[in-house]
């Protein structure tokens, strides 16, 4: 969240971040700033504002929030003043929970807080007339754009780049880090390639710590299957960090004077030692022999995501394993049937994620 001081900053602050909900108070029904958000989301194809009661917009309890998570940007002595932000964060954090029936953990939260100053002003209106995110010929020519110049080799990075087109810094030390962060790469090319090769398998972080971030009220089968994709995916992402902070030791060596900020940051952040140990464990629960395919679907799949515990991990596992498994041996027998007791009804056993099996 921003501390924007005018309507301009506050519909590109809006506009940049790309909301899939935007939440007003609904004391702000009738107001000039209401009205002008309301157009610009409506320019853009997003949804209109959704409107909350005032009494979900608690300041004291967005503060004690903050005091818990993780917050950069923002000293805690601080928090108080910021009590707009405060506020907002609290409405947000129970739409969250009430809306997706989730109950999100403060420790784990982690808040970034810009201030308006770091970045300049670019106007809806501007932003689509030069067809910086947008193509303005409608969606079907947003490859036409000036965003899909670029190729991302993260999620992350395509976040970061749309929000650095529509808010660019205006922060002047963050603009030099940049600069020498790009400048060592143009230096060494060999760098410039390793980085691209590994990044992809570090994945979505930001998808990864909102799904650890969050508890689900009611754990059923949608949430364990989620749960055991967020472990794999973790552990790819994991596994892929130290080999990502060995790659920046070169560049942080080889440099004449000090070497790039951003570089001595990120390796830093790389070679945290609770990151070695949440590999570990990773590893004593999860089978690393057979694992299943990220973003994968079927039958094969399924299976796989089945198996992807090791045995003798939770006995309760163990015992509900066994017994799919004799259910699909049954299933597969009674299609075995079928097909020798009506041979011209051609039928053939086939699986999909929200049916289950089935004879087509």
């Amino acid at each position: 969240f921003s501390d924007t001081g005018s309507y301009s900053r506050t519909v590109s602050a809006v506009l940049a971040a790309d909301p899939a909900v935007v939440l007003v108070s609904r004391t702000a029904r009738g107001t000039q700033l209401l009205s002008i958000l309301t157009q610009a989301l409506a320019s853009v194809g997003l949804p209109e504002p959704q409107a909350l009661e005032r009494r979900h917009f608690d300041e004291k309890e967005g503060q004690s929030l903050l005091e818990e998570a993780t917050v950069v940007g923002l000293q805690q002595s601080d928090f108080q003043s910021k009590f707009v932000a405060c506020a907002s964060f609290t409405a947000l954090w129970r739409f969250i929970e009430s809306t997706m029936e989730l109950r999100l953990q403060a420790s784990a939260a982690h808040v970034v807080f810009r201030c308006a100053s770091d970045t300049m002003v670019i106007d809806s209106s501007t932003a689509r007339l030069l067809e910086l995110v947008r193509s303005a010929r409608g969606h079907e020519n947003n490859r036409k754009c000036i965003l899909s110049l670029f190729n991302f080799r993260t999620p992350g990075g395509a976040r970061l780049l749309r929000q650095s087109l529509l808010q660019p810094l205006a922060n002047l030390s963050e603009i030099r880090a940049r600069q020498a962060a790009v400048e060592a790469l143009l230096k060494n090319e060999e760098l410039f390639y390793d980085l691209q090769r590994l990044l992809p398998a570090v994945g979505d972080v930001d998808l990864l710590v909102a799904r650890l971030t969050a508890q689900p009220k009611n754990r059923g089968p949608q949430w364990c299957k989620a749960a055991i994709r967020t472990a794999v995916r973790m552990r790819h992402a994991l596994a892929a960090l130290p080999q990502l902070a060995e790659t920046l030791v070169p560049v942080l060596r080889s440099s004449q004077n000090s070497p790039p900020a951003l570089f001595v940051e990120a390796r830093t952040l790389l070679t945290q030692a609770r990151f070695g140990e949440l590999l570990q464990e990773l590893d004593r629960v999860l089978d690393s022999s057979n694992p299943p395919a990220v973003g994968g679907s079927g039958s094969m799949a399924h299976a796989a995501l089945m198996y992807c515990v090791k045995s003798n991990v939770s006995a309760l596992l163990d015992v509900a394993r066994q017994t799919w498994s004799e259910a699909l041996e049954q299933i597969h027998m009674l299609h075995r049937e079928y097909a020798v007791k009506y041979p011209e009804l051609n039928l053939r056993l086939e699986f999909a994620e929200r049916r289950g099996w089935y004879l087509s």
